[in-house]
């Protein structure tokens, strides 16, 4: 998207710039990468580069071993240093482990970028049915070799 600044040029004359602006898709701790992740979009401030994502999996307000745990997704405009250091932080406690609490985060350029989630949260979701489905299969398989 254009956005028309003015600048002021020498002597303090008025002139007329195009600048590229951003455009990022923007929420904040939604339940999902759905509604308001999806519909919201705001043009970044002169400076802010990339748009950012973070996903986490966990329980609110504060993460909680056996809590009900589910995804929150957070999305914004940044600048590139700012998502850089953040991813940075995130990256340690990135594990995509369904029983553990995880967070991550992405950084992304160009317009609309943080459309989809990266790091593949709505993948996860099944996981622990297919885990659960993989044990008790396993576990069926061996009690049948014991059984007469």
């Amino acid at each position: 998207m254009q956005r028309i600044i003015p600048l002021l040029g020498p002597l303090g004359i008025s002139r007329v710039s195009d600048v590229a602006a951003l455009d990022c898709y923007v929420c904040t701790n939604q339940t999902g990468n759905v509604e308001k992740c999806l519909n919201t979009l705001r043009t970044c401030e002169p400076g802010e580069d990339v748009c950012g994502t973070e996903i986490r999996w966990g329980s609110l307000p504060y993460f909680s071993q056996g809590a009900l745990k589910q995804y929150y997704v957070s999305k914004r405009c940044m600048t590139k240093q700012q998502c850089q250091a953040k991813r940075k932080r995130h990256m340690p406690y990135c594990t995509h482990i369904w029983y553990e609490d995880w967070s991550c985060h992405e950084c992304c350029q160009g317009d609309r970028c943080n459309y989809f989630i990266i790091s593949g949260g709505k993948k996860l979701s099944a996981m622990p049915t297919v885990t659960l489905t993989a044990v008790l299969v396993t576990l069926l398989t061996v009690a049948r070799n014991f059984l007469p």
